[in-house]
């Protein structure tokens, strides 16, 4: 079998393009007819932010549905239409997962809802929708108003998603949604299956509503997110995790006190004994979750605080019930100790393959030894933090399998210092980077632009994505660095701060401690491999907005239709 052959095998291809950026993947369809065929299907199997760059993506949506098995629609109001919405859901042949974001006008996803659930009734595995159905949104994503109502007689969003039998993964997130919304949609659910549950609005759910989830759904459940609880559903909640034998990653967003209390306290691993994440965002009381957290949880290896309350007696639970740890996410606490949170940070360093650090009021000095010896880290992130020249050198030179370095709107006293002994480090070849490929220098605000470019210079050995949005850089110097490491990816959106403000403005509310329903920093399940680690709970809403702003644009790398001659097919891409 010859080259040719061997990649005119649809799954080789398959398994090729895997690991091809979607400019090369519109590249591979030049090769001849047959493999232009085959990785045109591919392209168009899968939607998500890179088609939307397409000149007239939704008009090639629409010729090419029959192919989509996943279907992203993303801030589409001013492309959508109702003969469109037909258009496309009559095309559409394969479709197994939908999921929708950033659309004002509800009446379009209920027509699409509506149009689907006729061919797709019992094929429709996974729906996520997020971002739907208000025209404003303040800094953090949160919703602001709600213009469109229903009449009586009309559907809902929500009798919607209750129609489709065969659903397992479902996503409610960030929509104005009302607790009575949530409820009816759970009473009149069709699935039996659901093992993705995510359900994060502006209020609390009902006990009622709790009670559904724990008859219906619990004891299938893999995964669970209640975005926001009243104190008094901690009995409810008990209930639930009971039956939750199969749950391998849990998130409880912001708890509305009624009666102060420990929360979910008789859960221990013999209850859940797959659990494998757990996400414990705002609460009111210091110690809340300590009885829970002293259940022996040797068997979880990821672990996130997200505008929680962290005390030294609540790190000293984490240090001796948690021996497994792989990944820690300290973000935005309301309250924590420095004591506590250095002692975590020390006693867990060394297992540790992921560590993420936002807002803590602190300086990184305080918390971070320059001796720390950390052999398995591989992704590193820090925002909204002081940092300094020793911590971040140690870093640099004793993290041998760092793939991932993440600063966004980190502050440092002395830059000037900051860069050159790291150059030093590079020049001593005392820099360990040669597994880092991802870096990401978001909102970093120097004075002396030169440094970003001698900074990575100094760390590049092995580099493929840069990401400097809304860094205090000018195109020029982007332009520059682009000639001088063709090989790098770099991303930058100048002005984005004053157009969508960074998720981690010092106005963002940090200091106040976000829920994960309300933070940037939440991730759905399902939403692909969002963020800059892949399963992990930092989400850039940055990437989010860059396909909205770049949308409609037919970008010069794309293969030109004139280029194609003969070659051309009925999936061309544009």
């Amino acid at each position: 079998m010859n080259f040719t052959e061997t990649f005119q095998n649809k799954s080789t291809l398959e398994n090729l393009c895997k690991f091809l950026e979607f400019d090369s993947l519109l590249e591979m369809r030049l090769v001849n007819k047959k493999i232009g065929q085959l990785t045109s299907e591919l392209i168009w199997k899968t939607i998500n932010e890179n088609h939307y760059e397409l000149y007239n993506f939704e008009e090639l949506l629409i010729k090419n549905a029959h192919n989509v098995k996943h279907l992203l629609v993303n801030d589409m109001d001013e492309l959508l239409s109702n003969s469109k919405i037909t258009a496309l859901a009559s095309r559409l042949q394969v479709l197994k997962s939908l999921e929708v974001r950033y659309v004002y006008n509800e009446k379009f996803i209920v027509k699409l809802l509506e149009e689907l659930h006729g061919k797709f009734e019992h094929k429709l595995e996974k729906l996520s929708l997020t971002f739907i159905g208000a025209d404003e949104y303040d800094s953090q994503g949160r919703l602001l108003k709600r213009k469109h109502k229903k009449n009586s007689n009309e559907n809902s969003i929500y009798d919607c998603v209750a129609m489709f039998t065969n659903l397992k993964s479902l996503i409610i997130g960030q929509m104005m949604s009302t607790p009575q919304d949530i409820n009816s949609m759970l009473i009149k659910m069709q699935s039996k299956n659901l093992k993705n549950l995510t359900l994060d609005i502006e209020e609390p759910l009902l006990e009622e509503s709790v009670q559904i989830i724990t008859e219906r759904y619990a004891q299938n459940l893999n995964f669970l997110e209640i975005g926001k609880l009243y104190n008094n559903s901690a009995d409810e909640m008990n209930n639930l995790l009971r039956k939750a034998e199969n749950l391998e990653s849990l998130t409880i967003g912001d708890v509305f006190e009624d009666i102060p209390k420990q929360l979910i306290s008789e859960i221990s691993q013999k209850d859940c004994p797959k659990l494998k994440s757990i996400n414990l965002n705002g609460h009111p009381m210091v110690n809340q979750y300590n009885n829970f957290l002293k259940n022996n949880w040797e068997n979880v290896t990821s672990l996130a605080f997200t505008g929680s309350m962290l005390s030294s007696e609540t790190c000293d639970i984490i240090i001796n019930n948690f021996k497994d740890l792989k990944h820690l996410s300290i973000l935005a606490p309301r309250q924590c100790d420095q004591r506590g949170i250095s002692n975590l940070i020390d006693k867990t360093i060394e297992q540790l393959s992921e560590l993420q650090i936002a807002s803590l009021k602190m300086d990184l000095s305080k918390i971070w030894k320059p001796t720390y010896k950390m052999q398995n880290m591989e992704n590193l992130m820090f925002a909204e933090i002081k940092i300094d020249p020793k911590s971040i050198t140690s870093i640099l030179s004793n993290c041998e399998n760092l793939s991932e370095l993440v600063f966004d709107s980190t502050t440092c006293d002395d830059p000037e210092k900051l860069v050159s002994d790291i150059e030093k480090l590079s020049r001593e070849n005392k820099i360990q980077t040669h597994n880092l490929t991802s870096l990401a220098l978001i909102a970093i605000n120097w004075e002396d632009e030169t440094l970003i470019p001698r900074l990575i210079k100094a760390i590049n050995k092995s580099l493929e994505a840069v990401d400097l949005s809304s860094t205090q850089i000018s195109e020029e110097t982007v332009d520059q660095l682009e000639e001088d490491y063709p090989d790098i990816r770099f991303n930058f959106l100048e002005e984005f701060e004053s157009d969508f403000e960074s998720e981690y403005d010092g106005s963002s509310g940090y200091e106040d401690g976000m829920s994960q329903g309300e933070s940037p920093l939440s991730m759905y399940p399902d939403n692909g491999q969002s963020g800059y680690f892949g399963g992990a709970y930092y989400d850039s809403a940055a990437m989010k907005k860059v396909v909205s702003k770049n949308k409609g644009k037919n970008f010069n790398n794309k293969p030109n239709p004139s280029n194609e001659n003969d070659e051309s097919n009925e999936n061309d891409v544009d």
